[in-house]
């Protein structure tokens, strides 16, 4: 199905009228990620995607829907625009990622293992947030749609916190006064939205890989903590399911050998996983963009309060 339309700018008194786009089955043929490597960034990391993360290269012209004349359309609807902008902030974590993770090392002025381990955690928290714009821009182009989570009345959320006193507080209490931070109850998330995409279990790689990289970031990001260390002249840090509870050195000289891995070994083992679960999770969001792009309502529905 071809739809010929054009695009409007009413961003002044004057509307300026830019060139058609041509969408084919909600797609704009000519925005390739083959195009985006005119970003020095992209290029660096292009190949590996394409041989690796194969729906993360064919979904750019799904994006292209939401452009014109290669940039963003500025009446495009916000969700759409996060959606899209999401994957260059995940293409200059990437980046990063594969250019420094084979130099991490002791007393590095660059920090560049704790900053790995914080682009890791952006990817992770881009991902929440596409799958919460895809949600919400869904149940734009249908609004009949009844989603799971609901606003909480007053009574519901006095029982829910009633029983997570029960059931948590003290521990939580207790660990407050050992560790300091905060005692926090999460009532919303966006990785709700994520539970709604994940009917076929597709985002098992997702979540495996929060589990590893969470720590870490919480570890690193609220705590005067050790990454990097000798033990026997060799670098080691601290296996992800042991950070929380071992941020001293006093603490860490207590783990045994097997809680400790080579920090090159671990990138190694990072990036194979983070890769896995792009590749796995980017199959679902090209299928549901694939939906949005060709709904009925999609040409209406695509531009900010339309």
């Amino acid at each position: 199905m071809k739809i010929n339309h054009p695009l409007i700018s009413t961003t002044n008194a004057t509307a300026t009228k830019f060139e058609k786009a041509d969408l084919i089955n909600g797609r704009l043929s000519t925005f390739t990620f083959e195009k985006q490597r005119k970003f020095d960034y992209i290029k660096i990391i292009c190949d590996h995607i394409d041989t690796n993360i194969p729906k993360f290269t064919d979904i750019w012209p799904l994006l292209g829907a939401y452009t014109i004349n290669n940039s963003w359309d500025l009446r495009i609807d916000e969700d759409l625009e996060f959606i899209g902008i999401t994957h260059y902030t995940i293409l200059k974590s990437l980046s990063y990622i594969y250019q420094n993770k084979d130099s991490v090392g002791m007393n590095d002025p660059s920090q560049k293992f704790k900053n790995i381990i914080f682009h890791y955690a952006l990817i992770i928290d881009c991902i929440k947030q596409i799958s919460f714009h895809i949600i919400k821009f869904k149940v734009k182009l249908k609004p009949e749609i009844k989603l799971p989570i609901k606003r909480l009345s007053r009574s519901s959320f006095l029982k829910e916190m009633e029983d997570w006193y029960d059931q948590y507080y003290n521990d939580r209490f207790d660990n407050f006064l050992k560790n300091g931070g905060i005692i926090m109850k999460e009532f919303h998330s966006a990785k709700d939205y994520i539970s709604i995409l994940n009917r076929n279990k597709e985002f098992k790689s997702y979540y495996k890989f929060n589990e590893v990289i969470n720590p870490y970031r919480n570890v690193f990001v609220h705590n005067p903590s050790i990454d990097i260390f000798n033990r026997g002249g060799k670098p080691f840090v601290v296996k992800s399911g042991y950070i929380k509870s071992n941020k001293t050195i006093q603490s860490i000289n207590r783990l045994k050998r097997h809680d400790l891995i080579n920090p090159k070994e671990l990138m190694d083992d990072l990036f194979l996983k983070a890769t896995k679960m792009l590749s796995d999770v980017w199959n679902v969001f090209y299928c549901e963009l694939e939906i949005i792009n060709t709904d009925p309502n999609f040409l209406l529905k695509r531009y900010k309060n339309a």
